[in-house]
Parts: structure tokens; sequence; C-alpha cells
């Protein structure tokens, strides 16, 4: 491995600890974590996911709560592809997660 190689690899394994060791992401690190596209993260801020539970807006930024990124993961290889007309209420997918 090359020395620019290994600082690359260095850089990127920094990234991967600090997103790792954190509870809310921004939308960069949310997208890194998940492997998508921020617009990805962003379409889904108006499709699947619910303010206050997988995202929280403050002064005009989105940040992303990563265990219930997860959790939406996991729906989804469980229970497939969500429509937006199933879209749970904010009440239903709580009481979802505490019956969990």
């Amino acid at each position: 491995m090359s020395d620019i190689e290994e600082i690359i690899q260095n850089m990127i394994d920094k990234k991967v600890k600090e997103i790792k060791n954190k509870e809310i992401l921004s939308a960069r690190e949310a997208a890194q974590y998940l492997d998508v596209s921020r617009g990805f993260l962003y379409k889904k801020t108006k499709t699947d996911f619910v303010q206050g539970v997988h995202f929280h807006r403050k002064d005009g930024k989105i940040f992303f709560e990563k265990k219930a990124l997860l959790n939406w993961v996991r729906e989804r290889d469980t229970h497939g592809k969500h429509s937006q007309k199933q879209r749970p209420s904010v009440s239903e997918y709580l009481h979802k997660q505490t019956a969990s």
C-alpha cells in the first residue's frame, strides 16, 4: 500500500469510527452510513420517514436518528417496501416500537 493509499484509508477509518459512535447523524453522515445518496434520504423524509422519530429539523438542517434508520432498514428487509399510503402515523410507529 502506498503512502497516499494508507493516508486515505486512515481518513476513511477515522470517519467510520466517528459515525459508529454517534447517535444523531447529519444528512451526509446518514447517507454514508446507509450507503445511499443524500437526495434519497431527503426524498424519504417526504415519503417513509416520520419527523420526530427518524429525523429532526434544526436551523434549516436535517439530522437523523441512527437507531431509527437501522430499524427502518430492518423493517424493509422483513416487510418489503412501504408505499406512501402505508406510511404509519407517529403514534402508530411509536406504538409498534414499544410493542417490539
